[in-house]
């Protein structure tokens, strides 16, 4: 019985040894497929420049084309140098989930700009009508804290540039783009719009 006993001890010594080395390689695997999800998840989010069209809106072009219609009011065309630093363009859909998504961090952005920095902050939603008597976003957009505005597509060609929503623009005083995040941003594209609002 005592030969039997010794030798549970070493099975048992040397099944842990297999655990806890088997353990160890799990582990590894399981934060090497964390570090690629990331990687993935950020070449997503960033559609590099060859995922865009070439007729995208890039960094450096006029912003120039953009008509926007309060509702029940007349079409009027965006003007730029009336007085703001900056102007923040964030454009989206009511149908879109990826939108949805976004509004809260839009919020966040927007309630760390200061005063100082003089930007102003239009929201542009593509799926409203020209002439509609209402809201179409309904209370989707009602909450928001910044003038949510409808397109006139006739007047607007730069609505064109704009491959998909969400998409953020920022413009300088005289409607130079100076950055554009296309979709639903991420943590370090989050920490970008916020560093480039500065």
């Amino acid at each position: 019985m005592s030969g039997a006993d010794a030798g549970a001890p070493r099975r048992s010594g040397a099944f842990n040894v297999f655990l806890m080395v088997a353990c160890a390689a799990l582990s590894v695997l399981v934060v090497l497929l964390a570090v690629q999800n990331l990687r993935l998840k950020k070449a997503l989010s960033q559609h590099g420049p060859g995922a865009l069209p070439e007729n995208a809106l890039h960094e450096g072009e006029s912003f120039t084309g953009l008509s926007l219609v309060q509702w029940d009011e007349q079409s009027r065309p965006l003007q730029f140098g009336q007085g703001e630093n900056r102007t923040l363009l964030l454009i989206f859909s009511t149908s879109c989930g990826a939108c949805e998504r976004t509004f809260p961090i839009w919020e966040q952005v927007v309630a760390g700009l200061s005063e100082e920095s003089k930007t102003r902050v239009v929201g542009v939603q593509t799926d409203a009508s020209h002439g509609a008597s209402e809201d179409p976003g309904g209370l989707m957009t009602e909450a928001l804290t910044f003038p949510v505005f409808a397109v006139d597509y006739d007047a607007s060609p730069i609505m064109g540039r704009i491959p998909g929503v969400p998409a953020t623009v920022l413009l300088d005083a005289a409607g130079i783009v100076e950055k554009v995040w296309f979709g639903a941003p991420e943590n370090d594209v989050i920490d970008e719009m916020r560093s480039a609002l500065r």
